[in-house]
């Protein structure tokens, strides 16, 4: 029998700059630990992202989101030019060591503007990986089946 392995990814929009700090990014981590195990996967590495907005590219994909007018714009509005998420980017690179990321929630993961490339980037990549989200608020979120997509486009719609 195949083991399944993940990464957990725990994110936070503001407060503690240093993750290891941040009381909102531990209690993701447990959480996320906890569900793991109770699914039996074998975690991988985790990674902790303070002070990072779910809107950002990952590092390592500079290029399309220099691309992304509707990204570009909100950058230059809310003064995040040349911020981009190491752990996700870190995790993108990794994507063949798991078939899991786990988060506690879809917005931990992504967070994206509204006509932004970051939503399409990041399921094209999940998809082509085979890799599925679980998280506490959703289950597993698989991107290959529409009815995922839709809902997480209304979620993303919805937090814009």
């Amino acid at each position: 029998m195949k083991e399944n392995k993940c990464f957990i990814l725990c994110r936070q929009s503001s407060g503690e700059s240093d993750p290891n700090e941040s009381l909102s990014i531990n209690v993701q981590a447990e959480e996320c630990l906890k569900l793991a195990s109770s699914k039996g996967l074998s975690v991988v590495d985790v990674f902790k992202e303070g002070d990072c907005s779910g809107r950002l590219f990952p590092a390592g994909y500079e290029f399309i989101a220099s691309q992304d007018i509707i990204y570009t714009s909100w950058c230059k509005e809310t003064k995040k030019s040349g911020q981009f998420r190491r752990g996700l980017g870190e995790i993108l690179k990794r994507l063949g060591e798991v078939e899991y990321i786990v988060c506690y929630d879809v917005t931990r993961f992504m967070r994206p503007l509204n006509g932004s490339f970051l939503a399409n980037l990041l399921i094209q990549l999940l998809q082509t990986n085979g890799v599925k989200l679980l998280t506490l608020k959703e289950s597993i979120v698989d991107f290959t089946k529409f009815q995922d997509q839709l809902i997480t486009s209304l979620v993303s719609q919805v937090n814009s």
